[in-house]
């Protein structure tokens, strides 16, 4: 166990150098935060993009605006005084 092809030994122990030695943990802490913060904000944008889209909809439904053939609801923003 432990032997490889041609008696070589697969758990030899290494030195390491010293550019193997420089601590990572640093940058893995920042990518962590970086992909949580980028979750978070997509998260907030999602939630302000679902609420403009719920909000316009009840604003069209409530002024009985029907859309066309296509699906399409024509619209000015002046008709609703925003």
């Amino acid at each position: 166990m432990g032997v490889g092809e041609g008696g070589q030994d697969l758990y030899k122990i290494t030195p390491l150098v010293d550019s193997q030695l420089v601590n990572n943990r640093p940058r893995n802490q920042f990518m962590r935060r970086f992909k949580q913060q980028t979750h978070r904000a997509w998260a907030y944008f999602s939630a302000q993009l679902s609420f403009a889209m719920a909000a316009f909809n009840l604003l069209v439904q409530w002024h009985g605006m029907q859309p066309d053939e296509n699906g399409f609801v024509p619209l000015a923003i002046a008709e609703f005084g925003l």
